[in-house]
């Protein structure tokens, strides 16, 4: 019996004792689970540090081996995840702030550079593509934004003093456009065309204006003044240079294309008309930006058809060179109505000959069309023809033998050796002014006589 007590006292302790190997067994591995939660937790909250410290105390509490190399690897994986932390935390700041100062491009290359460094943050990989696509969406929104400011601003100044401000907006508004907005990208090529077009002229709204003169100074051919309704047309900025008007003389030269003269040509040139200007070949006359000087109203009206332009009307001239649209007043001068000589290339500012285009910068038109008056007197299409209402009185160059020319030139103060019967003295400031009507042949070529070209107006769309 005694012997039979010590046996089950030996049963009972050993018992006990296994008993407690697996509760201790059991409080490990619940340990283990425990420490390896907290680590995973922290690491998904980014607390790279406190999850490695969580690893490294879970593999003391280890019961295999595999439990051992699982926690080495998840350490050794959060070690590469806090390096990748740091490369987004900085690069992704970046593209963020990229993206802020609408520098869309260089955040997206930012973001896509660091898409492929990440390998092992599954969240922020996510974040960022999420970020690429949201900026690309902002991008495409902005890009729209700015394309209809550009094209509005385009149309715009293609109705104003300068529309060749409209070229550098179209091409802008071109290299911005979505490349999925195919529609919005032939529109502004549409209109760049026609910007093109009218490079370098001016814009004259249509409307209403007083054509001719009151003053009790100005010659019977400029009355009685009276109103006419003209459309809208452009106008060249500058008077047509030597340098453009070269252009158009090596076409004839080189091809004999005639198909742009005026059809008299053949009658009064025969064998043809080469174009080529009196004192085309003496280098005062020749300055590649003064105006063009020793052409007849034959050479003007050819390179004005070449450049698919025309001469202008005496009302359109006229309008263009006096005309204030804002205020609906007309001006004697083209900056005014008191002459200025400061403000014009003419002898009594002291011109020995021509004026670069667009020297007196103050003297331009309400329009902003330069040395309407001085520098060379201007072709126009018209005939010199009275006005309605007028009397011809003793005029006797009415008709159809003399063109109307404009504008007055740096050499009216002494009579002309090219015109037959040309006064001779000039000097009365009234020659410049925006009404006065100087009778020329259509043959007569001088030193003192260019032109300028009109184009009519086209639609613009929604118009």
């Amino acid at each position: 019996f005694q012997n039979a007590l010590v046996l089950l006292d030996l049963i009972m302790r050993y018992a006990l004792s296994e008993q407690q190997d697996r509760l201790k067994s059991l409080k490990r591995k619940f340990t283990y689970k425990k420490l390896f939660i907290e680590a995973k937790l922290a690491e998904g909250q980014g607390r790279w540090n406190i999850a490695k410290n969580y690893y490294e105390e879970a593999k003391k509490y280890a019961s295999f081996t595999s439990e051992v190399q699982r926690c080495e690897r998840e350490i050794t994986l959060v070690s590469a995840k806090q390096k990748e932390y740091l490369i987004v935390q900085k690069e992704f700041k970046l593209a963020d702030s990229y993206r802020k100062r609408k520098k869309y491009s260089l955040a997206i290359q930012i973001a896509s550079a660091l898409l492929k460094k990440l390998k092992h943050l599954a969240k922020a990989i996510h974040d960022i593509k999420r970020f690429i696509v949201e900026t690309q969406r902002e991008w495409y929104e902005d890009k729209l934004k700015k394309f209809d400011i550009l094209y509005r601003n385009a149309k715009k100044s293609l109705r104003g003093p300068n529309p060749s401000v409209a070229l550098p907006l179209l091409e802008e508004a071109l290299r911005i456009c979505p490349s999925k907005r195919r529609d919005l990208y032939q529109k502004a090529l549409r209109l760049l065309r026609k910007a093109k077009l009218v490079k370098d002229m001016v814009y004259v709204g249509a409307g209403p204006f007083l054509m001719g003169s009151r003053d009790p100074d100005s010659m019977s051919n400029q009355k009685p003044q009276y109103s006419i309704n003209l459309p809208a047309f452009y106008i060249d900025k500058y008077e047509v240079t030597n340098r453009q008007y070269k252009a158009f003389l090596h076409y004839i030269q080189r091809t004999h294309d005639h198909s742009f003269c005026h059809p008299m040509e053949k009658r009064l040139w025969p064998k043809g008309k080469d174009h080529t200007p009196k004192y085309w070949y003496k280098r005062k006359w020749n300055r590649p930006d003064h105006p063009v000087v020793g052409v007849d109203w034959f050479d003007a009206y050819a390179y004005a058809r070449w450049k698919g332009k025309r001469l202008p009307t005496e009302q359109e001239w006229e309008k263009a060179a006096s005309w204030d649209p804002q205020k609906q007043i007309k001006y004697r001068y083209p900056w005014g109505n008191k002459w200025d000589k400061t403000r014009v290339a003419h002898h009594s500012n002291g011109a020995t000959g021509t004026k670069r285009v667009g020297t007196y910068r103050s003297g331009k038109s309400p329009y902003g069309a330069y040395d309407m008056a001085g520098n060379v007197w201007e072709w126009t299409v018209s005939w010199y023809q009275p006005y309605p209402g007028a009397s011809p009185g003793a005029e006797h160059r009415y008709g159809t033998t003399h063109k109307v020319a404009r504008g007055g030139s740096w050499d009216d103060w002494d009579a002309d050796p090219d015109i037959p019967g040309d006064a001779a003295s000039l000097s009365d400031p009234r020659l410049c002014k925006t009404t006065y009507r100087y009778p020329l042949k259509p043959k007569i070529r001088s030193r003192k006589v260019g032109f300028r070209c009109v184009r009519d107006d086209f639609k613009l769309e929604n118009e």
